[in-house]
């Protein structure tokens, strides 16, 4: 993965202004966008029915489904998910904690994206047994899910083949588990937006690492958050807890929107990736984002 990672992190690290953020989504942003910043239009779906219905999402959905995603985080993974399908990067795709399916439903859509390469899109949550969810980080709603899914997905996304629910708390799940949903095979995209507990980011951490495919992502939330701590601390005891780059090469390569992403065997981007974050940090781009290739032992 090399030059599509380039092109996502543009859109990271290209400098916004406030306004921009108080900018009233339309068919024209994303145009305006790559203009502004004197960016190539990046390659997206790789279907067109889905890129129309992503779309779509983005204009009206995400207004529509109560939580927390932010439109230029699913840009930067938009451009990710495409360029793992042209890559041949097969899997499904999964989320711990998809609360009413903000996120859970775009990651739908870049399942559909993938077709046979794709699997089925795992979402995983202790829905209404709210007496697990200890810390109080969202509130999952599986009917509302449903209805999130079937509007702004479509009914296919909602079928056995395309869907699988697992109705548990994270922490005394087993990644054979998440495997067995997607007819055990890999994932190629992984969202960690559970309990936002130390103890719990570091489970959920280590479960997506084991069920990821070669250069899969693994997204998580709220690592800056001042008011989820055990997020950022979770994600370090799990790098402190790697024995070595060889046996744990997930390696984070972009800060931004509220995540932090990591790729799995990231090392093959790591020039490209340099040359890329070096021109960003020339650029003045805005502090709020990053990229940065690391050796995941200097996290120790």
């Amino acid at each position: 993965m090399r030059a599509g990672l380039a092109v996502a992190l543009v859109l990271a690290l290209a400098p916004w202004r406030t306004s921009t953020f108080e900018m009233e989504w339309s068919e024209d942003a994303l145009s305006l966008f790559h203009q502004r910043h004197r960016l190539s239009q990046p390659e997206l779906e790789v279907d067109p029915r889905v890129q129309a219905r992503m779309d779509k999402y983005m204009i009206e959905g995400m207004n529509d489904v109560i939580g927390w995603f932010d439109l230029q985080a699913l840009l930067v993974l938009r451009v990710l998910s495409a360029h793992q399908i042209k890559k041949g990067v097969e899997g499904g795709v999964a989320e711990i904690g998809v609360h009413h399916g903000k996120t859970f439903t775009a990651l739908s859509l870049m399942n559909l994206d993938a077709g046979r390469q794709g699997g089925r899109a795992v979402a995983i949550d202790v829905f209404e047994e709210q007496d697990l969810n200890v810390d109080g980080s969202g509130e999952g709603d599986r009917q509302e899910l449903l209805r999130t899914l079937e509007r702004w997905c479509g009914d296919v996304c909602v079928t056995p083949d395309k869907l699988a629910i697992l109705q548990t708390d994270s922490m005394i799940l087993q990644p054979e588990q998440v495997l067995q949903a997607n007819d055990k095979k890999k994932l190629r995209i992984f969202s960690i937006d559970g309990s936002h507990t130390a103890e719990a980011t570091y489970n959920d951490l280590s479960i997506a690492a084991r069920v990821l495919a070669q250069d899969g992502i693994i997204m998580v939330d709220d690592f800056f958050a001042e008011g989820w701590p055990g997020v950022s601390e979770g994600v370090m005891r799990f790098y402190y807890n790697q024995s070595s780059l060889d046996e744990a090469p997930l390696v984070p390569f972009f800060v931004g929107f509220n995540k932090v992403g990591l790729l799995l065997d990231g090392r093959a981007v790591g020039e490209d990736l340099a040359r890329f974050c070096s021109r960003g940090r020339r650029s003045r781009a805005s502090t709020s984002t990053s990229c940065e290739r690391k050796d995941p032992a200097s996290f120790r």
